[in-house]
């Protein structure tokens, strides 16, 4: 009985009872035979008691080895998930203000061409109405020279000296006035030209450049609608992934309550 409240064995201080009152109260021969059976019964007892310990001490082991695991592994892929989802909404953020700034620049684009395109079409249309103009001048100083070379040759036999010279002095005016007037409407036709090259060419320029950033808006389209669909998928897996950690938390902290053993009051 000393020995059971020394180690705090409650079996031992209960057999140690038994055993003093089976040895007061024997009847029989042999005082000792119902203890040897008591105490039998009670070996039995505590190595079936002892099985059961060790049983659960195993379950207990194991299941704590594998709810830590399991914790630290969710926990992880929380983390993971969670830095994932970060990153896309970042990018999605950064392709955002990617997509206005490239809207932006194809706008002034747009109005820059549509100015070019007005302005060219008031320069064609002062250039044909110049060109016009100045063929029809010419064709009248022509047909002066003509008629008056014409005159001039016919009557040239009764012409004095005077006259003879006068006659020369207009045409050569007029000749003069013809090449002058030859050279300003090949002038006026060779800055058309420079014009309509310099339209043509920014022209092209603005075309390859709205095609490219065309395509450029297309793409980030494209991905903002790529990363909307990840990043839905990724906060629908990182709580379904928090959902079975809580379980995992629930169900660990249920069977630390069941197997760490408290101390006795």
């Amino acid at each position: 009985r000393d020995l059971g409240h020394k180690q705090s064995a409650k079996a031992l201080v209960q057999l140690a009872g038994k055993v003093a009152s089976a040895i007061r109260n024997a009847d029989s021969a042999d005082p000792f035979a119902k203890v040897r059976d008591m105490i039998s019964d009670m070996i039995t007892k505590l190595e079936d008691a002892a099985g059961a310990d060790a049983a659960k001490k195993a379950f207990c082991d194991k299941e704590l080895g594998i709810t830590k695991e399991q914790k630290e592994d969710k926990t992880d892929e929380v983390a993971e998930l969670h830095t994932k989802e970060e990153k896309a909404e970042n990018r999605a953020e950064e392709i955002k203000e990617e997509i206005a700034r490239l809207e932006q620049e194809l706008s002034k684009l747009l109005k820059s061409q549509a100015v070019l395109d007005k302005l060219r079409a008031q320069e064609k249309e002062i250039f044909e109405a110049s060109k016009a103009k100045d063929e029809k001048s010419l064709e009248g100083i022509q047909t002066a020279i003509k008629v008056l070379k014409d005159y001039f040759s016919k009557h040239a036999s009764g012409e004095d000296a005077s006259e003879g010279a006068a006659s020369s002095s207009i045409i050569s005016l007029l000749e003069d006035i013809e090449s002058k007037m030859n050279a300003h409407l090949s002038d006026l036709i060779s800055d058309e030209e420079t014009a309509v090259a310099e339209y043509n060419k920014i022209t092209k320029e603005n075309s390859v450049d709205k095609a490219t950033k065309d395509q450029d808006l297309n793409y980030d389209e494209k991905m903002t609608k790529q990363l909307g669909k990840s990043i839905a998928e990724l906060m629908s897996d990182e709580a379904m992934t928090e959902e079975e950690l809580d379980a995992v938390l629930k169900y660990r902290a249920k069977i630390k309550q069941e197997c760490i053993a408290k101390p006795e009051t």
